[in-house]
């Protein structure tokens, strides 16, 4: 932080960690920042010395950082968002912090910004759905960073930038409509995901959580056939991982079928054939087959595999 600004420990030095790491995604980096109690100040001189024009935003997971002067952190939580120019003064204090954060240039985010030069630290409550979206898919990016490529890399920043500015400006506008749909959808794919065993899970419980008009979810999973195929296809998708589980070789198909959220034996048979162009029953004994076969063939491996040992 001495780089970006005059740090000081509020505590004696043995009393002070950090942990840091952060990858570059095309023009942004993106990092996780753990440490304890200290302070800093980028004052005038500093931010005309260094040249540094660029947002930083950052996702509380843990901890505060307040804003000196205008009191902005005080009440932040896990879930908030602030964001903060590095063209501007801060006189900064950091309380146990455990935060994602992006670093973004000026040039890819102001453009799309209401207020792009909105001094001082902004603080934005995760109670608000497009922060929330945000935050989520900020956290999910970070957890996979480390296997994402360049290409990759390329295509994904400008999704993650229409959102931004739609969680800053507090609405979406035209150029940021895209990715704010796009992270919308993953986000309700993965809660489908968790709770796809949920008796209560329906469209109306679904568009609820996440703040929209079942008239809204629809159109967004219009492409996909609907939000309930996309319910089903993650129910049958269980369903077959049951099936193929030798744990639950026991169970019948009428069993897994009620446990998936399937009221009939019959309408569930007719799904999974349609989804996977197999019986339960067929997908069932191929697992059990390909087992007694692993097993034969760990009990007699064939000549060929022995020839990587020589």
């Amino acid at each position: 932080m001495d780089h970006l600004a005059d740090a000081r420990l509020v505590k004696e030095p043995e009393y002070f960690h950090v942990r840091a790491e952060a990858v570059i995604l095309d023009r942004l980096v993106l990092g996780n920042v753990r440490n304890s109690t200290y302070a800093y100040d980028r004052s005038r001189f500093r931010v005309a010395r260094d040249g540094i024009d660029h947002y930083m935003l950052h996702f509380y997971r843990k901890g505060r950082l307040i804003c000196r002067k205008t009191g902005v952190g005080e009440t932040v939580k896990p879930g908030d968002m602030t964001l903060a120019d590095m063209a501007n003064p801060e006189l900064v204090a950091i309380v146990d912090l455990d935060v994602v954060n992006i670093v973004v240039p000026r040039a890819l985010l102001a453009p799309l910004l209401s207020e792009p030069d909105a001094s001082g630290l902004r603080h934005f409550s995760g109670d608000n759905i497009l922060v929330k979206l945000l935050y989520d898919h900020v956290n999910a990016l970070y957890a996979e960073s480390h296997h994402i490529t360049m290409k990759q890399a390329g295509a994904l920043v400008p999704a993650l930038l229409e959102m931004a500015a739609a969680a800053i400006n507090g609405g979406v506008r035209d150029e940021t409509r895209l990715g704010v749909s796009s992270a919308l959808k993953q986000a309700i794919r993965r809660y489908v995901s968790v709770h796809a065993l949920a008796a209560e899970l329906t469209p109306k419980r679904i568009a609820s959580h996440f703040g929209i008009s079942p008239r809204k979810l629809s159109y967004l999973f219009q492409e996909d056939g609907g939000i309930a195929t996309c319910i089903q296809s993650e129910r049958l998708r269980l369903a077959r991982l049951a099936l193929m589980d030798p744990a639950q070789r026991g169970r019948t198909i009428a069993e897994i079928a009620e446990a998936h959220g399937f009221a009939h034996r019959t309408s569930f048979i007719r799904a999974f054939e349609r989804a996977y162009s197999l019986t339960p029953s067929q997908q069932r004994a191929i697992a059990v087959g390909r087992r007694s076969a692993d097993k034969d063939a760990l009990s007699h491996p064939s000549p060929i595999k022995w020839i990587g040992h020589f």
